[in-house]
């Protein structure tokens, strides 16, 4: 080479050059002459160290050409983006930066005609429930976030309290109104007298018993005519 010669350095598919792509002649004399810089050296191509996601973790040390690595998280924890990442020929991993996101349930919401106790929906938090007076909760009064991303229990819901059957001894009923003619006898003759009203006390009806089933009233129809009465029968519900 001759003062002034310029030398380029390349490495094979897979390795990387250590140290400067070019160097030049800079000096000549006889059969001698020196370049710039050192001599570069070509080495295994490799990755730097992948960024660790908070909480979380990578399984895999080698982070050579080709090779590939394993993103976790951590209990509670959700992976945004790939589990995995292979590195690649110009030195970088594939993929976006991973991320781990804290498991959520979202908001259950209050049961109607109720409330609840807690406004963190993030695992392993709990929401308690609660309802309002005269309503009783019906399912769990608790619940907790699983690290699944549900709630390990369904929603409750908030039921109207009732009283126990309550007997009344004394009520009433209603009267009847009939219409009829009236006969009247003497010793000379029979005579008839119209429109004669009576009023009659319609009798006490018995009570049916109660039963300790859900609130269900039954109207059964007898097919008789408006203004005639139907029976109705409730089954009353316990506390």
């Amino acid at each position: 080479h001759r003062y002034g010669d310029e030398i380029m350095y390349t490495c094979d598919p897979g390795y990387k050059l250590v140290g400067p792509t070019v160097r030049t002649c800079t000096h000549y004399q006889g059969t001698h002459g020196n370049f710039s810089s050192f001599k570069p050296h070509c080495v295994e191509t490799s990755c730097d160290s992948p960024d660790y996601p908070m909480n979380g973790e990578i399984v895999g040390t080698d982070f050579t050409l080709n090779r590939i690595i394993h993103y976790s998280c951590s209990e509670g924890y959700r992976l945004r983006g790939s589990s995995q990442s292979t590195c690649l020929s110009n030195g970088k991993w594939s993929g976006n930066t991973r991320e781990c996101d804290p498991v959520s349930c979202g908001d259950p919401g209050p049961p109607q005609n109720g409330a609840k106790d807690g406004s963190i929906f993030y695992f392993p938090h709990s929401v308690v429930f609660s309802c309002y007076a005269g309503y009783i909760l019906q399912g769990a009064s608790e619940v907790q976030c699983t690290e699944g991303g549900t709630w390990s229990a369904p929603p409750p819901a908030c039921i109207r309290k009732c009283n126990a059957y309550l007997l009344v001894t004394h009520y009433f009923c209603g009267f009847c109104i009939t219409q009829h003619a009236q006969r009247t006898r003497t010793k000379t003759m029979e005579d008839w007298t119209p429109n004669v009203w009576h009023v009659h006390q319609i009798p006490t009806p018995s009570l049916l018993p109660a039963h300790h089933k859900p609130n269900v009233c039954v109207i059964r129809d007898t097919g008789l005519m408006k203004t005639e009465s139907v029976e109705v029968q409730c089954n009353i519900i316990s506390k």
